[in-house]
């Protein structure tokens, strides 16, 4: 039974939210105090992995660790949608959460900035929806959990915020995902806070 019954607690327990209409407070980012969000300004590094070379993003090339990750951002380097891109890789945006008693951090695989509106959007990609669903499932929910958090600080410091999986390798969820949230930014995201500073440029 344990088997079933870890998952199952998870789940409710990520689902947990303050009850408004008895008056508990809304849940908010805990913010640290002396350094409240983090840039690109300062990411420098060398890496031995496969990069691409890329225009919109504040680096001027992509760290990948899957050839899926590599087409995702094709597609933001050409999407008018995109204003500009980062894949979190040494940034710090990390979110906690929670599989059984083990607190983990799951860190999305890009932080992207969207043209007109200026809704940044946590996109991670995911080529085997099957494997380990239950931790995927703990993430995607700690992910969603954390931009209604962010959202609720109603801080143009930290924008809005939204969440989206890519499970199609030719990119087509990215494409649509991209254009639905370019025409509705307001539209239900399917919610310690670090954001990415994209008014900083920095180069690799």
């Amino acid at each position: 039974m344990t088997k079933y019954f870890v998952p199952v607690v998870d789940r409710l327990s990520e689902a947990f939210e303050p009850d408004s209409e008895q008056g508990e407070p809304a849940m908010l980012p805990v913010l640290d105090k002396f350094n409240p969000y983090a840039t690109t300004a300062l990411t420098d590094y060398s890496t031995t992995r496969d990069i691409l070379p890329v225009n919109k993003s504040h680096l001027n090339a992509v760290v990948l660790d899957s050839g899926w990750e590599g087409k995702a951002a094709q597609v933001l380097d050409a999407s008018e949608a995109v204003e500009c891109y980062v894949k979190n890789d040494r940034l710090g945006l990390a979110i906690p959460y929670c599989q059984g008693d083990t607190e983990h951090m799951y860190e999305p695989d890009f932080v992207v900035k969207l043209s007109g509106s200026g809704l940044r959007v946590l996109v991670e990609v995911k080529g085997h929806q099957h494997f380990n669903k239950d931790m995927n499932a703990a993430k995607y929910a700690a992910a969603r959990k954390w931009v209604r958090a962010v959202n609720r600080l109603n801080d143009p410091t930290f924008g809005q915020w939204n969440f989206t999986v890519v499970a199609d390798e030719g990119m087509n969820d990215l494409k649509e995902a991209l254009q639905r949230m370019t025409n509705d930014r307001q539209e239900e995201v399917p919610e310690v806070i670090m954001g990415t500073n994209f008014d900083d440029q920095a180069t690799k």
